[in-house]
């Protein structure tokens, strides 16, 4: 007889966790020392005792297991947990009592592309988002803040990963292609757009944009700062207030966290709500993503931890009866793991 067995993902609430991944058994086989006269009438005369002692065999080290990596889509604990493609493993019985677990054939590719990792969904009732940020620049690499008032240039580990990430999308059709006005967004949806979506609709929303930091718009908080020891101190107090009271701006003509939501989700929704499309893949910034996750799922609560590193993708899936929007995936960079910085 046999036991199919799926990998179970963690849940970790609200907090993106790329790396390091849960892991799922893979093409292994597992072996166990040559059984006693004991142990092998356990072994074939009892399925469930079988499956008990390779368990523990696995834990006291008895037995080798070969694992990949899988991704883990994770989102805030109110919704339903979504489970990556894993492939079954089977548990099989031997005739001199060794069990083995064999994966059903799954290749590399499938394993490690984002297609793969997401479940169908009907285009006639659901638009699926893939809301993606833009690439590396030398301001992300310094620790400067990069508001909507700079508009600063992917640097050349910006325009690999912008490659990258068309390369992890490109067997997925989409029907239009968006971004900001802001080039390190423009080029990066260039880069998406050119490879096999061509074909898509090329379009640019302001409501895409960067949010404006007003004063601290240019500043260096992290890394080795010289300007103001103290300007983190005062950047955080100032954001604190602002989670507080999304009404208040930056200081210095910046925007609110309201003044961003509502123009992010006005250009995002004149995407989805008209039924045209299947499929939209947006390019935005890291604080207009969060802020846009933050009112689509969590009703505005900014205490939720929500991280976007560098052409990161986020895919959400709305829904035209109830006009909601539920998580498949958040933060997911594994097509760039090596070379993006965590904001």
């Amino acid at each position: 007889k046999s036991k199919e067995q799926r990998a179970t993902l963690r849940h970790i609430s609200g907090v993106p966790m790329p790396f390091p991944s849960p892991t799922r058994l893979s093409a292994a086989s597992i072996s166990i020392s040559k059984p006693t006269a004991t142990s092998a009438v356990a072994l074939t005369r009892s399925p469930r005792i079988t499956v008990l002692l390779l368990i523990l065999a696995t834990i006291c080290g008895l037995a080798t297991i070969n694992t990949v990596s899988a991704f883990t889509a994770v989102h805030h604990p109110s919704h339903s947990l979504t489970r990556a493609n894993t492939s079954p493993t089977r548990l099989t019985m031997t005739a001199t009592g060794t069990a083995t677990a064999t994966a059903t054939a799954t290749t590399a590719a499938e394993q490690t592309t984002i297609q793969h990792r997401l479940p169908p969904f009907d285009a006639t009732t659901t638009t699926r988002v893939f809301l993606l940020r833009h690439g590396e620049t030398n301001w992300n690499k310094q620790g400067r803040v990069q508001g909507g008032g700079f508009d600063i240039p992917l640097n050349d580990n910006g325009k690999h990963q912008a490659q990258c990430l068309a390369k992890e999308l490109h067997n997925i059709p989409m029907d239009v292609v968006a971004s900001s006005k802001l080039q390190r967004a423009s080029a990066t949806a260039d880069a998406v757009h050119q490879r096999q979506h061509d074909d898509a609709q090329r379009c640019i929303l302001d409501g895409f944009n960067e949010m404006n930091f007003g004063d601290f718009e240019g500043k260096q908080l992290r890394g080795h700062v010289t300007e103001d020891p103290n300007l983190m101190q005062r950047y955080r107090a100032h954001a604190d207030r602002m989670k507080e009271d999304p009404t208040i701006p930056f200081p210095g003509g910046g925007e609110s966290f309201r003044e961003v939501e509502q123009r992010a989700r006005s250009a995002l929704e004149g995407l989805v709500t008209s039924q045209q499309y299947s499929r939209v893949a947006v390019v935005a910034h890291g604080r207009t993503n969060k802020i846009l996750l933050s009112s689509l799922l969590y009703e505005n609560d900014y205490s939720v931890p929500l991280q976007q590193g560098n052409t990161c993708v986020n895919v959400l899936d709305y829904d035209h009866a109830t006009g909601k929007f539920t998580p498949q995936i958040i933060n997911y960079f594994e097509h760039v793991k090596d070379s993006v910085i965590i904001r």
